[in-house]
């Protein structure tokens, strides 16, 4: 089984095995591979006006793995 997450217009497919994969893990995997895809396509991908909200975007996913 696998969940598709959404980051603006970016999206990343997360395997989440046979669905008793916890949320908080889901969301780790799926920052990580965010992160992972950005780093690939900043050069030539993101425009100037996109990267502050990408940012805060990473930000407030920053924060909600900190509330657990």
């Amino acid at each position: 089984m696998k969940v598709t997450v959404c980051f603006g217009r970016t999206r990343v497919v997360v395997p989440c095995g046979d669905g008793h994969m916890k949320v908080f893990s889901l969301i780790q995997q799926a920052v990580t591979r965010y992160r992972k895809a950005i780093a690939k396509v900043r050069g030539w991908e993101l425009g100037i006006g996109r990267e502050p909200a990408l940012k805060c975007s990473l930000q407030l996913v920053e924060l909600l793995l900190k509330i657990k």
